[in-house]
């Protein structure tokens, strides 16, 4: 399997507009891979892509990634649905009269939250009149067979969000693009060869301490934070695991991602903390 971070970042980007520091200030001067777009994850061979932020057609261009296969929906947030329209840019046919298709997968609870949210489902359904996707609604214990890729949906403590376990022969890569709250590990995310997992909140930053997050900032109690996902990951004792949704509050640039995985690695943690453009091989 070739996995690829499309995009590192979470609901909020790096460099974010109006933002005047040094990370924000170092991702404009130099790009990739400080920069960090909304979360996206690619699949090479199937051509599976997980989630659609916004910027997801730059990430595809930037990529050189051609074709959508498929697609998988984790969630309705709209900072992981609102590129819906790559579907019109990579398959619609304007000049000719044939067009790509891309077939999007919906776990059955998303389906719904997607029809009363965002205008999601709506969009998608004209995506299809239009002959550009094709959707599929996942039932609950379903799981999606793509060629020799058996993909299943693992609901999470919050009931809204899924993450995807992808097997192949005896390849097995968890991929959670958000929302871990309240989350702990059990037997399906056991003898993994990658996980793909959000960091967690930062509320104080890890490598210099400072407070990034103030003390009574509601956030603190309703997302993830970054030292409960290390544990997680210690539980679930993955090959390799890759931090994702790196948002631009964390205030962890690409140099500190270096450092702090250097650090985690020699500590036995086989911790990468990821950027737009990385690819993993399993």
């Amino acid at each position: 399997m070739k996995i690829e971070i499309l995009g590192s970042g979470g609901a909020v980007v790096v460099p974010r507009p109006g933002f005047h520091d040094k990370l924000n200030d170092e991702a404009r001067a130099k790009g990739v891979p400080y920069q960090r777009r909304g979360p996206a994850v690619f699949m090479h061979g199937p051509d599976i892509l997980f989630d659609t932020p916004e910027d997801i057609v730059e990430s595809l261009n930037r990529a050189n990634i051609d074709r959508v296969q498929h697609c998988f929906y984790s969630h309705y947030h709209p900072d992981h649905v609102m590129g819906r329209r790559v579907f019109e840019q990579v398959n619609w046919d304007l000049r000719g009269s044939v067009n790509k298709l891309s077939h999007v997968y919906v776990p059955e609870r998303v389906r719904d939250d997607m029809k009363k949210l965002l205008g999601s489902w709506s969009h998608l359904e004209y995506l299809q009149s239009i002959g550009v996707v094709e959707l599929h609604v996942i039932t609950p214990g379903e799981a999606v067979q793509i060629n020799d890729y058996t993909i299943t949906p693992l609901p999470l403590a919050e009931e809204y969000v899924f993450a995807y376990l992808v097997e192949q022969d005896d390849k097995r890569v968890w991929i959670a693009m958000d929302e871990l709250f309240g989350w702990s590990p059990d037997e399906s995310v056991t003898n993994l060869d990658l996980a793909i997992l959000p960091s967690g909140v930062c509320e104080f930053h890890p490598l210099t301490g400072e407070r990034r997050v103030e003390a009574d900032q509601p956030v603190l109690r309703t997302e993830m934070r970054f030292e409960r996902t290390l544990e997680c990951i210690r539980d679930m004792s993955p090959r390799q695991a890759v931090l994702i949704h790196l948002d631009e509050p964390d205030g962890i640039s690409y140099d500190d991602g270096l450092v702090l995985s250097e650090k985690l690695q020699s500590e036995g943690l086989p911790v990468t903390f990821g950027w737009d453009g990385l690819v993993v091989k399993v």
